[in-house]
């Protein structure tokens, strides 16, 4: 694994699954040097290894993510910055195998990031989830499809189609949305498992 850096969200979250308190928050959104992000703070704790540590900052959305010491469950979080300073941290409810179709896996860390860059990399200006925070959170194990969570006030799930290439059409990557897992795994039920 390479570099990360460590968050500290204030006030402490606690397990979706079993309520009990989270630390050892890691991720690999900001200059991944072993800073200390510390919420409500603009700049990381200082580090001897980086003289300049005081002027970075982290990205306007970065995730960051956990295991459970009491249950065990991955727990992924996205953190928000305004003006520079970490402000608000939204926790993705874990998915468990258990939770879709035979034919999706959840996907976390890094495996979440390289498939949020490539559909922001393939969405155009227009598309319906531009604009959007997206958090990627299962992927189906045949087709080029990922399920996704947007997360703030309108919070669902979206199915994209990826086309590994950059799009101009706003139709493109194809992308359907969920009011809920629930109504996505009855979808799939219906289609077999298959898009």
């Amino acid at each position: 694994m390479g570099m990360f850096d460590y968050y500290e969200p204030r006030p402490s979250l606690s397990c979706p699954s079993c309520e009990s308190a989270l630390s050892g928050w890691q991720g690999q959104s900001g200059p991944c040097w072993l800073f200390r992000w510390v919420q409500g703070r603009a700049a990381p704790e200082t580090n001897l290894l980086d003289p300049e540590s005081a002027s970075r900052r982290l990205p306007d959305d970065f995730e960051f993510y956990t295991s459970c010491g009491a249950c065990d469950t991955w727990v992924d979080a996205l953190g928000s910055c305004e003006a520079g300073v970490w402000t608000r941290v939204y926790v993705i409810c874990p998915l468990e195998q258990s939770d879709l179709p035979d034919d999706w896996i959840p996907i976390h860390g890094n495996d979440s990031l390289c498939a949020l860059a490539e559909l922001r990399r393939e969405m155009p200006a227009g598309h319906a989830l531009a604009g959007r925070r997206l958090f990627p959170v299962a992927r189906h194990r045949e087709e080029e499809d990922i399920l996704l969570r947007t997360i703030g006030a309108e919070s669902q799930l979206w199915v994209v189609h990826l086309t590994w290439r950059s799009e101009t059409d706003p139709q493109w990557p194809c992308a359907r949305p969920f009011r809920d897992l629930s109504e996505f795994v009855a979808e799939q039920s219906l289609l077999g498992g298959r898009e």
